[in-house]
C-alpha cells in the first residue's frame, strides 16, 4: 500500500486556494486547490441563496493551533516509507505558494452562497462565490484556462464577466472590482452582480440571523433546514432516540474556531419558538445520555461527550465542542500508531 503523497498533502494541509472557486464555476477538474474567506460580508449573498458560509483564510493559515495540528498530521504521514513530501507546515505552504496556479497568500477571503446542500458545487445547481484576493484579473483567467476550459469575455450590468465556452459547463466569472470577484453558475454570479450595483436584495433577515447567530470564527455558515431533511429518531447502542423535536427547526448555523490553545465548533438550531427549542434541548440532551451510556462507547469517547455543551436562548439552542489542540495532537499521534 503506498503513502501519501507530495500533491495529497499540499491539496490537504495548504491547498487553500481555488477548490471553493472553481467548483462553484463547475470546473474542479480545472485547478485542484481548496479555499476558504472570512472578510466578504454576507449581504453580497442574493436572496436566492439557501445556504451561505464564509472563512477567513489568511487568519485560519496563519493560526498557530491551524500549524499545530498540520505539523501533527505531517508527523504521522512522514513515517510513511513512501512519503516524500514536506514535513513541516512552513515547507507546505512554502512548496503551496510556489507551484498552486494562483498563490494562496493572495486570497483574502470568501463567501459561498447556494441552494442548500451545494455551497458552490457546480452542475445545475445554483452556487456561486464571492472571494476578495491580491490577484489580478488576467491571473485568475488565467487560472481558470489553466486546465485547457476557454472562457470569452463580455459584460453584465455594465460589469466585466467571463463566461466558459463549453456547451457542458454552465460557468462564469464576473470582476466586481477592488480585488473582488464572483463565480459559479451564470444566474447565482448575475444575482450577485446585481446586490454588488445596488440592483439586487441579499439575503433575508431569517438566513443571515441563523449566521449572525454563531460566534466569530475562521469558517462560518448559515443554511435553511428543509422540511423532514432531520433524522426523526436514531438507533443508539440497542435504543431508540427521538429526535422529532428538529422537525421545528428552520435554520441552522456554524462556526469552526480557535482561541487561544483550544478550537471548537458550534453549530446552532433555530426553532420555530422558544417552546420547540427547549424539545429540541431535551431530546439533543438525552441522545448524549444514551451515548454515553451504551457498552460499546469508550472512555475517550466518553470523555469528548463530557465535552459538548448544549444550551437554549429563546428560539435558538447552540451545541458546542471544545478541545484542547494538545488533546488533538495526542489523538492525531494515536491514530498515526493505530493505522500506520
Amino acid at each position: 500500500m503506498t503513502g501519501p503523497s507530495r500533491r495529497d498533502v499540499l491539496r490537504a494541509s495548504a491547498g487553500v486556494g481555488l477548490a471553493a472557486l472553481t467548483a462553484s464555476a463547475g470546473c474542479t477538474e480545472q485547478i485542484s486547490d481548496f479555499t476558504g474567506g472570512g472578510g466578504v460580508s454576507t449581504d453580497s449573498a442574493p436572496a436566492a441563496s439557501r445556504g451561505v458560509f464564509t472563512a477567513d483564510v489568511q487568519g485560519l493559515l496563519g493560526d498557530e493551533n491551524t500549524a499545530r495540528l498540520a505539523n501533527a498530521y505531517l508527523g504521522v504521514v512522514s513515517q510513511n516509507e513512501y512519503y516524500s513530501g514536506p514535513e513541516s507546515y512552513e515547507a507546505v505552504l512554502d512548496e503551496a505558494e510556489a507551484e498552486a496556479t494562483l498563490p494562496p497568500s493572495g486570497l483574502q477571503s470568501v463567501l459561498g452562497f447556494g441552494e442548500f446542500g451545494y455551497f458552490g458545487f457546480g452542475g445545475d445547481a445554483y452556487a456561486g462565490a464571492v472571494f476578495e484576493a491580491e490577484w489580478s484579473e488576467t491571473e485568475v483567467v488565467d487560472a481558470l484556462e489553466d486546465g485547457g476550459a476557454t472562457y470569452t469575455e463580455g459584460e453584465y450590468s455594465g460589469t466585466t464577466t467571463y463566461t466558459n465556452d463549453s456547451e457542458y459547463v454552465e460557468a462564469e466569472l464576473a470582476v466586481l472590482g477592488d480585488g473582488r470577484y464572483v463565480v459559479g453558475s451564470t444566474d447565482a454570479v448575475e444575482d450577485a452582480v446585481d446586490v454588488a450595483n445596488g440592483e439586487g436584495d441579499a439575503i433575508g433577515s431569517a438566513l443571515s440571523n441563523a449566521y449572525d447567530g454563531t460566534r466569530d470564527g475562521y469558517v462560518r455558515y448559515g443554511a435553511e433546514v428543509p422540511d423532514d431533511s432531520l433524522p426523526r429518531r436514531i438507533p443508539v447502542g440497542g435504543e431508540t432516540v427521538e429526535l422529532d423535536a428538529y422537525q421545528r427547526v428552520t435554520h441552522s448555523g456554524g462556526a469552526l474556531y480557535s482561541n487561544g490553545d483550544t478550537v471548537g465548533l458550534e453549530v446552532v438550531f433555530v426553532a420555530v419558538d422558544s417552546q420547540a427549542a427547549e424539545a429540541v434541548v431535551e431530546q439533543t440532551e438525552a441522545l448524549v445520555t444514551v451515548a454515553k451510556s451504551t457498552e460499546s462507547t469508550t472512555e475517550e469517547v466518553e470523555a469528548a461527550l463530557d465535552r459538548l455543551t448544549v444550551s437554549q436562548d429563546g428560539d435558538t439552542v447552540s451545541t458546542t465542542y471544545e478541545t484542547t489542540v494538545a488533546e488533538l495532537e495526542t489523538r492525531i499521534e494515536a491514530l498515526g500508531e493505530q493505522y500506520g
